[in-house]
């Protein structure tokens, strides 16, 4: 069985130490495609290079992340830059992202967060490139925000965590896929039951590595050869077998990201 990580950040420092181990131990899971999305001007270079290290392997997309925007952030300058690399053939981009919204750290720079999503979302639609959505606390606004784009768009909402309502009203909104990880594992998760309703062909592997660690190994870095327990965990809810979890989400995550 083969698997792609869909979103996992191993350019950071969390890496920094055994980053060959890492990929090597995902190789050895089946994980052998890893999209690995950056999230401010700071990361770009990081992706990109680690791309070019691990051509076979590593897939990098280019975003301004919402949390990234606050009262130090100089907006035009962060997203002149994820424009300028996407347009640089050697960044090898397949995404923009990871772009979005977040309420739930803050609302106090909610307005640059929009203006900063529109314009990644016009240059994914000059490009012909999917998008790669984080929302936390803000489908409601998400909603209000894509509607303009109803049936232009394509992309992953990553770490999907919505409910059955809001799956539904997305898979009408656009060409849109769900990244399902570590959560899907924890104890007391909500998760499970909607991933019962998602359309298994709708459905995409991440870890968001070295965040939200499935388990049994909570509380410890998470990496991208965690990816098998997120595939068996659907396989479980889905009632299916994970080889067909590897089947279909591998065809998914091709078409989606083109790797």
């Amino acid at each position: 069985m083969k698997f792609t990580d869909t979103h996992a950040h191993l350019y950071t420092n969390d890496f920094s130490e055994d980053i060959e181990q890492v990929v090597q131990r995902a190789i050895e899971n089946g994980v052998t495609k890893v999209v690995t999305p950056s999230t401010k001007i700071s990361n770009h270079t990081a992706a990109r290079d680690l791309a070019h290290r691990f051509p076979n392997n590593i897939f990098p997309s280019y975003g301004l992340h919402p949390t990234e925007i606050d009262a130090n952030t100089d907006l035009d300058a962060e997203l002149k830059s994820v424009e300028s690399i996407i347009n640089d053939p050697s960044s090898k981009a397949c995404a923009v992202g990871e772009i979005g919204l977040d309420l739930y750290w803050s609302q106090e720079f909610v307005e640059q967060q929009k203006i900063a999503l529109h314009y990644q979302i016009e240059l994914a639609l000059k490009c012909n490139l999917p998008i790669i959505i984080h929302c936390r606390d803000a489908y409601e606004m998400m909603f209000e925000e894509l509607e303009r784009y109803r049936g232009e768009l394509r992309g992953v909402f990553h770490s999907f965590s919505g409910s059955v309502e809001e799956y539904q009203y997305i898979k009408d909104l656009g060409d849109f896929y769900f990244g399902i990880g570590g959560v899907l594992t924890f104890k007391n998760s909500s998760l499970p039951e909607v991933v019962k309703q998602i359309d298994i062909e709708r459905l995409i592997l991440e870890t968001d590595a070295p965040y939200l660690t499935p388990a049994p190994f909570r509380g410890k870095r998470n990496e991208s050869g965690y990816i098998p327990i997120i595939a068996a965990k659907i396989a479980e809810c889905k009632n299916i077998s994970v080889e067909m979890v590897s089947e279909i989400t591998e065809r998914n995550s091709s078409k989606l990201f083109n790797i």
